[in-house]
């Protein structure tokens, strides 16, 4: 039986803020990290393997180590590059920097490295100026492609990093494209590039570094980064140092600028209480959060395609056309089984109210037959009412399917900003967890790591701001996110989202909501824009008055009271709409089940019904699409500063 989590002690949000340990954990899976240090996996290391020959090249300098995670079967591998201001340094460093450190803690945590030399401009006989130092490092690349083939291993997750000089020539490869063209590789081959303390813009009216860029304004250029980027590039984040060399967090934010304004991904961070040297110098170390941020970085950027594993169709599929009937035509009836159907796991939801600690919620708990543990689903609607909640008959029916359901509060009535309901509604979230692990009650156990995030008008705004912010306020990682007829919050709210980019996300809107915010609608959408577009869709419900009673949709169409009598106020907008599109929505990000009718704009997905004298349900609309390209910005989270 898997364990829920228990809440933390909430910690000060200071700079040495450990939030890294979350991250480490919540990337297990393909990676399988660990987030107490331990080593997940034995590391081999095959060392100084010479990857260039020939006249020209050096024993010492064109060879590189290799450190393979073992016991998996295909991983990501990172080349990292030293530093040394190009005139200076070695993958062999010793404690002072030692790279080898950063070698052992990725590849125990499933990411293979590469630490590659490459010759200097240091004044030896094989001394070489711009562009040779880069032109090893292609070569570099080239050859660990072979390597990795060798072994077995598709080599298609490629990242290139370093620090220094190393993170230039990084950022370099990943911008000018000739180096990777002449060995016969491209740009888009590369998933993202990782620059820490680097430099990225080199001045073609200096004369400084000449013995590396020389003289020459075009050769200067030419070694320049920042002058090359033009948009397409890969993903970056670039790190530096609290206590960084004078310049690099200026370097670093110029590259970024240019990137976001190319409408490049990128995140720019600073890591406290580090400098120059220890920020490599710490990775590894238990707690340390430039591991973290690039083992986030690195998983959050393989290649992941939704694999919908389809179960047996809906009765009421879009082939199922009733036989008409004479008189007005009726609303379609609710499937019999499937996304949004009658037929549900468990026969019914145990539903109680709770006061703990001054924070109010209720739960959802499915039963008859009571589960050992259940994914969270945890909702916020458009204020606190949780007796007799409009949303009762779907969050029963929610429940039903398998999910433990939090409905949360927020302080709809009386928190004056964004930031304060967001607080009430995380204080909620912890207490509900409390009350599920902490009850001596028999209760299906809570599993923290199958988590997804709904919410209505303002409850949507609640809901997304906190699913976006899980790394900062230590909650599990969202799996999923459905914001139903959004409304914005009180006081400033940053639109920009640090989802993850496996989370599925769907936005639903009403055609006749009076107070549709187009703006916020928009914002929303470019804020999602890190999750790959086959995992987040938007659309409008549409109104049907075809027959009697008419489909409205509005802003109230989520809304429907459970009358155990004479069964939920709900209609085809409902069960063919957020309850089939929500069922659907977990059981994809969850088990990869029902994708269909979640996501993709499929006929499974739109399907609304058939009048009762045959005629179809008016289809939702897809909302964003080309006309509204998402902004491409960068995601990964900030940690919080007194």
């Amino acid at each position: 039986m898997r364990t829920a989590v228990a809440p933390p002690v909430r910690a000060p949000r200071t700079a040495r803020l450990v939030v890294a340990l979350l991250v480490v954990g919540a990337l297990a899976g393909a990676l399988g990290l660990r987030a107490d240090g331990a080593q997940s996996y034995d590391v081999t290391v095959l060392r100084d393997l010479r990857y260039a020959s020939g006249p020209g090249s050096s024993a010492d300098r064109n060879v590189l180590d290799a450190y393979f995670p073992e016991g998996l079967a295909q991983y990501p591998f990172v080349m990292f590059l030293h530093g040394g201001g190009w005139v200076a340094g070695d993958k062999d460093l010793g404690p002072g920097l030692p790279y080898d450190n950063v070698g052992r803690a990725l590849a125990s945590r499933g990411v293979a490295v590469v630490l590659a030399n490459y010759r200097l401009s240091d004044g030896s006989d094989n001394s070489v100026t711009h562009p040779g130092h880069v032109e090893d490092v292609a070569r570099a690349l080239v050859f660990t492609r072979a390597l990795l083939n060798s072994r077995g291993v598709d080599p298609s997750d490629m990242y290139v990093g370093g620090h220094d000089a190393g993170a230039h020539l990084a950022a370099l490869l990943a911008t000018n494209d000739r180096f990777l063209a002449a060995e016969d590789l491209a740009v888009s081959d590369v998933r993202g590039v990782i620059g820490v303390s680097g430099i990225y813009r080199i001045d073609s009216s200096s004369s400084d570094l000449s013995d590396v860029f020389g003289t020459d304004p075009s050769s200067r250029l030419d070694a320049s980064p920042i002058d090359h980027v033009h948009g397409g590039e890969p993903p970056f984040l670039l790190l530096r140092a609290s206590d960084d060399l004078e310049g690099r967090d200026e370097e670093a934010e110029a590259l970024a600028g240019a990137l976001r304004a190319a409408g490049d991904e990128v995140s720019s961070r600073e890591i406290a209480d580090r400098d120059h040297d220890s920020i490599v110098a710490a990775i590894g170390q238990p707690g340390d959060v430039t591991t973290a941020l690039i083992l986030h970085f690195v998983d959050s950027h393989l290649e992941r395609t939704p694999t919908p594993t389809t179960t047996a169709p809906p009765t009421a599929t879009p082939t199922v056309v009733p036989t008409a009937t004479s008189g007005p035509a009726a609303q379609p009836t609710q499937p019999p089984d499937g996304p949004g159907g009658v037929l549900r796991p468990h026969g019914q939801a145990v539903h109680h109210v709770f006061d703990r600690d001054g924070a109010r919620f209720a739960l959802y708990e499915p039963s008859d037959p009571l589960p050992a543990s259940a994914p969270l689903v945890v909702f916020a609607g458009r204020d606190d009412t949780l007796e007799d909640s409009p949303y009762a008959a779907f969050l029963d029916h929610v429940a039903r399917g398998g999910a433990i359901v939090v409905h949360l509060t927020y302080g709809a009535q009386s928190a004056p900003s964004a930031g304060e309901m967001c607080d009430a509604a995380e204080a909620a979230y912890w207490a509900a967890v409390e009350e599920l692990t902490g009850s001596d009650v028999q209760r299906a156990q809570p599993r923290s790591d199958e988590l997804v995030w709904v919410g209505h008008g303002r409850g949507a705004m609640v809901a997304g701001r906190l699913a976006a912010e899980w790394f900062g306020r230590r909650l599990p990682p969202p799996r999923a996110l459905m914001m139903l007829m959004p409304r914005r919050l009180p006081g400033a709210v940053d639109t920009e989202r640090t989802l993850p980019r496996d989370t599925m996300a769907l936005l639903v809107l009403a055609e006749e909501d009076q107070g549709r915010d187009e703006d916020l609608e928009r914002d929303i959408w470019r804020g999602l824009a890190e999750i790959p577009g086959a995992w987040r869709q938007s659309l409008i419900l549409g109104s049907d008055r075809h027959g009697t009673p008419a489909l409205v949709a509005d802003f109230d169409s989520p809304l429907a009271a459970l009358d155990h009598a004479n069964g939920p106020a709900a209609d085809a907008l409902d069960w063919f709409g957020p309850w089939k599109w929500l069922d659907a929505l977990v059981s994809c990000s969850l088990w990869r089940v029902d994708c269909e009718h979640a996501l993709g704009d499929t006929d499974e997905q739109r399907y609304m019904g058939h009048w009762s004298d045959g005629a179809p349900v008016r289809e939702p609309e897809v909302e964003f699409g080309p006309r509204l390209a998402p902004r491409r910005t960068g995601w990964l989270p900030v940690v919080f500063t007194d």
